[in-house]
Parts: structure tokens; C-alpha cells; sequence
């Protein structure tokens, strides 16, 4: 199945809470922390395709679930 992707102008936080509890990605992705990291992927992405924007995004190599952009 395709992963969720957020809708134009839709809020981070708006997006990760619907991404997290979608039933594809619960079925898909049980780990919290694996998923957590997917949902916020799929924002960022959109995001920086939405800006243009050239920054850099690193994983935390401790926590999965957070996303360094430099």
C-alpha cells in the first residue's frame, strides 16, 4: 500500500497524528519508533519539495524517531 503523504498546508502535527494511527502503517510499520520515523520522512519530504529547499536531513543515530535537518 502507499504510504500516507500530507495534504497542502496540512500541519505537522495534524499529519504525523493521522500517519501514526493509519491502518496501513499500523499493519506495516508495528514499531512505534519505525513508523514515527517514516511519518516524519513523508512530511519532510513534502515539505522540502514544496520549498525547494536544499537542507540536509540526518537521522538521530539514538533515536530514530527524531530528524536532524541542517
Amino acid at each position: 500500500m502507499p504510504l500516507p503523504v500530507p495534504k497542502k498546508n496540512q500541519e505537522e502535527d495534524n499529519f504525523i497524528a493521522s500517519c501514526m494511527s493509519s491502518d496501513t502503517m499500523l499493519k506495516e510499520y508495528p514499531n512505534q519508533k519505525q513508523r514515527a520515523a517514516i511519518c516524519y520522512s513523508q512530511f519532510n519530504r513534502k515539505k522540502k519539495k514544496n520549498e525547494g529547499s536544499m537542507h540536509e536531513t540526518k537521522w538521530d543515530e539514538n533515536d530514530v524517531s527524531r530528524v536532524i535537518i541542517e
